[in-house]
């Protein structure tokens, strides 16, 4: 009797192997047969039996059309393997052949070879003979134009637009010596003009026009002046050549009077006075900046100047400014000069027992010296 029933099946996942097809799944039927189909039998586990439903006659005809299908396609793979080997034969045979071949024709290629270097020897000579030629020339035109002119003593720069950092100095001009390592040899290059050799001419309106300063980008009223590089040092050079020019821009350019520094930012220690500044936790009496405003009011006190004066705590936690604290006023004006700090007295306003020349006893002010007064204090003092 012909009556349907459950059988496995299984996938062969190697007839198709190393082949376009080899993605397709062949699936073929066994001849053990499975009891319930809602039975998935996988005991707990996470596979499941693959079934499906065959008459004798399916299972007859499905059976023998797997058996021919692998049978065939192994015909396939033996005759494969047969034509692989009868190509391999030929190729090796093929290699030889081309081996005896290249055996008779490589002396020719080695001389010609060996004619090829030679010419191109002759092209690389002729190459830096053109090039001696070409740098003997440039080397006799400048010393004909140094002649006419002078010597290309310096080297400037002026930064552009599209190669200056936005800064408040974005265009700060600097002069470097020339051969300057800094400058890389960019002053020879035809396709910038930031670096431009430059003579005493050239360099003297570099150094005199300095920039413009920027703010956010913008440009303000005020100007900066030139900077010299620190690395080449074009100092000396310009003092022989500008003389007098030179020495007057050098004081102005060293006369910029810098702002104090900050309280917050450390001002005891650019000041020296670590051991000496008041301290109010734990009470400490000692150095600060005192009240001011009736100073700069009167305009007897600068913006760019700190008041410093004497503070002590009174035993009930109060500070006060000292005006009887003159021998501590007079370390400051002996002490700050060698620290770079300029210290003066103040007069004292009429309006607090002032007049008739009567200086402050609460302060002196104090500000940054200048480069060139530091410059002339070492200079006069050996």
């Amino acid at each position: 009797m012909n009556k349907p029933a459950y059988y496995k099946t299984k996938n062969d996942i190697d007839i198709l192997d190393d082949h376009p097809l080899e993605d397709e799944t062949v699936t073929f039927i066994t001849r053990e047969k499975w009891a319930d189909p809602l039975d998935e039998g996988n005991d707990g586990g996470y596979w499941s039996q693959d079934i499906a439903q065959a008459t004798d006659q399916e299972l007859d005809l499905w059976e023998g059309a797997y058996d021919r299908f692998r049978a065939d396609t192994g015909k396939v793979h033996e005759d494969l393997e047969a034509a692989r080997k009868v190509w391999e034969a030929a190729q090796e045979a093929a290699n030889q052949r081309i081996t005896t071949l290249w055996e008779t024709y490589k002396p020719v290629s080695v001389v010609l070879q060996s004619r090829i270097a030679e010419a191109e020897e002759l092209r690389e000579e002729n190459r830096e003979k053109e090039e001696a030629r070409l740098a003997q020339q440039r080397i006799d035109a400048q010393a004909a134009e140094d002649r006419e002119l002078g010597p290309r003593t310096w080297v400037t720069f002026h930064p552009t637009s599209a190669t200056a950092r936005v800064s408040p100095t974005m265009y700060q001009p600097v002069i470097h010596l020339a051969g300057c390592k800094l400058t890389g040899g960019r002053e020879n290059l035809t396709y910038t003009n930031e670096y431009k050799i430059a003579r005493k001419e050239q360099v003297q309106k570099t150094l005199l026009e300095g920039a413009v300063l920027m703010d956010r980008g913008r440009p303000t009223q005020e100007r900066i002046f030139t900077k010299l590089c620190g690395r080449c040092k074009p100092h000396a050079s310009l003092k022989e050549a500008l003389g007098d020019v030179y020495d007057a821009w050098l004081v102005a350019s060293e006369s910029v009077q810098e702002p104090m520094p900050k309280l917050s930012g450390g001002l005891y220690k650019d000041l020296g006075l670590e051991d000496e500044w008041f301290s109010k936790r734990p009470a400490k009496d000692g150095y600060y900046p005192v009240d001011a405003s009736y100073l700069k009011k009167e305009k007897l006190i600068e913006p760019f100047e700190t008041f410093l004066g004497w503070v002590y705590t009174t035993e009930d936690g109060r500070t006060f400014a000292s005006s009887d604290c003159e021998d501590k006023l007079l370390v400051l004006m002996e002490t700050l000069p060698e620290r770079g700090f300029a210290v003066r007295r103040v007069m004292q306003p009429e309006q607090v027992g002032g007049g008739d020349g009567k200086l402050s006893t609460t302060g002196v002010a104090v500000r940054r010296m200048t480069k060139h007064e530091i410059r002339m204090r070492k200079e006069n003092n050996g």
